[in-house]
């Protein structure tokens, strides 16, 4: 205090300048500084979105992109609804056996197992299909693809006991009036009949996938963005199965895993076998697509269900493809002996030995086929039950 009393300019260089000065002041040439443009004043923040953004409404769900498609669809499609369809007939298949009730049941059991196989197809359509599928869809084409195979159950069975009927009065008038060897005309019995009931069922088989695979498309539109989003919100299975519809799904996944057609499993002897590796690996791809999209689930070795599957696959494809060589001898065998019969002198019978000899080994060719054909059938009955098992007891 006392030093600013005797030295008033060092007091003024030491006290701040006033206000005016702060905003003002000198140049080196003596020029006055303008003061600095007043600040405009603050606008308040716009909420509005960017131009480039639009508000979705919470209650309409967010455009959802299709999960891994599966082609081609419509034959995933009825693959989902073929092995549905196919186990829950194994399901009640023992209750048939029972007379009265037993029948009865078994039969409306087997078609209630259409709305687990439309809930099978629905779930397909929505996560791997982009089709807009629901329930009611599936399901009429499941009613009319069964009740096609149903129909043609009954004529199927007629026709072939039909074929085995007229084979035998035929067979036995050739025996006694024609002097055909007994053990020949038998061996051509068992081969036709057995022969014209596979093709019969295999073509109601192939035709039944073709009106659900029809039907189905006809009925489905193909759905993208939100509205694709809104089907599989409102679908009743969604990826993330467990419990029982999650085994349902695993067998049924299975049992529908057939190679899709090729003509080159038509060749006699080797077609089976070049089916068996198909089926196989189907099996194989199958079932590490539906645990991975639709449990949510990976399993670390799964080597013992890949053998499993190769071992039974393998039995049916030597199985099918011994009956081809065994009914195709039989065929051939059948008709050398009836060459030798028709063609015989009837006064010296020199042909009859070798046309009974020809007979014996026609018959028994065709009775080892027929038990080729049901190891075959059996092995392929075993694949939906054995192959989940090793699955779910892999790691």
């Amino acid at each position: 205090m006392l030093l600013a009393l005797a030295h008033p300019d060092a007091a003024r260089a030491q006290s701040p300048p006033p206000p005016a000065q702060l905003s003002t002041g000198s140049s080196p040439g003596g020029d006055e500084i303008p003061p600095p443009p007043p600040e405009a004043p603050a606008t308040p923040a716009d909420s509005s979105p960017p131009p480039d953004q639009t508000t979705v409404p919470a209650s309409t769900p967010a455009p959802s992109p299709l999960q891994t498609r599966w082609e081609p669809f419509d034959r995933e499609a009825a693959r989902a609804a073929d092995g549905s369809l196919k186990v829950c007939s194994t399901l009640v298949f023992p209750l048939t056996f029972i007379p009265g009730v037993g029948d009865i049941v078994g039969t409306v059991g087997d078609w209630l197992c259409i709305i687990p196989a439309a809930l099978a197809v629905d779930y397909t359509g929505a996560f791997h299909g982009g089709r807009e599928s629901h329930t009611w869809q599936p399901a009429l084409a499941l009613v009319l693809k069964k009740a096609f195979e149903t129909v043609l159950d009954t004529p199927i069975v007629v026709v072939t006991l039909g074929v085995l009927v007229s084979g035998v009065v035929t067979g036995t008038a050739l025996a006694i009036y024609a002097d055909l060897p007994l053990t020949l005309v038998s061996a051509g019995v068992v081969g036709v009949t057995l022969g014209g009931y596979l093709i019969l069922k295999g073509a109601r088989d192939g035709i039944g996938d073709l009106i659900f695979e029809v039907v189905y498309g006809g009925l489905t539109e193909d759905v993208d963005g939100a509205e694709l989003a809104s089907v599989q919100q409102d679908a009743l299975l969604k990826p993330g199965v467990s419990g029982i519809p999650a085994g349902f799904g695993m067998v049924a996944t299975v049992a529908g895993s057939k190679p899709t057609f090729d003509w080159k499993y038509a060749v006699p002897v080797l077609g089976p076998l070049w089916r068996a590796e198909a089926h196989a690996k189907g099996i194989r791809e199958h079932v590490r697509r539906y645990a991975h999209e639709v449990l949510l689930v990976d399993k670390k070795d799964l080597s013992t269900m890949d053998s499993v599957s190769e071992a039974l696959a393998t039995t049916q494809g030597y199985a099918f493809s011994a009956a081809h060589l065994t009914l195709g001898t039989a065929v051939v065998l059948f008709g050398s002996g009836l060459v030798l019969s028709v063609t015989d002198d009837p006064q010296r019978n020199d042909n009859d030995f070798a046309a009974e000899t020809l007979g014996v080994f026609g018959l028994t060719m065709a009775v080892v086929g027929g038990a080729a054909v049901v190891v075959g059938i059996a092995a392929d009955r075993l694949q939906p039950v054995l192959v989940p098992v090793a699955w779910a007891a892999a790691e």
